[in-house]
């Protein structure tokens, strides 16, 4: 999901405050003020190696 975007905002705010871990994976940390206080890993959806790697290690340290 992308995570800058108007309706993503909403949708992570109340994702985070019905108690939900979440990671945004965005190409420009920037445009998301991270207010919500949640990880941000900077990134582009068509590296698909790099995102996969990233979801790897997510797994790994669960």
């Amino acid at each position: 999901m992308k995570s800058t975007g108007q309706t993503s905002k909403l949708v992570l705010k109340k994702v985070l405050q019905a108690g939900h871990q979440v990671i945004a994976y965005v190409r420009s940390p920037g445009k998301l003020n991270n207010q919500l206080n949640l990880p941000i890993i900077k990134g582009n959806l068509w590296n698909q190696s790099k995102l996969i790697n990233w979801m790897k290690q997510s797994i790994q340290s669960l």
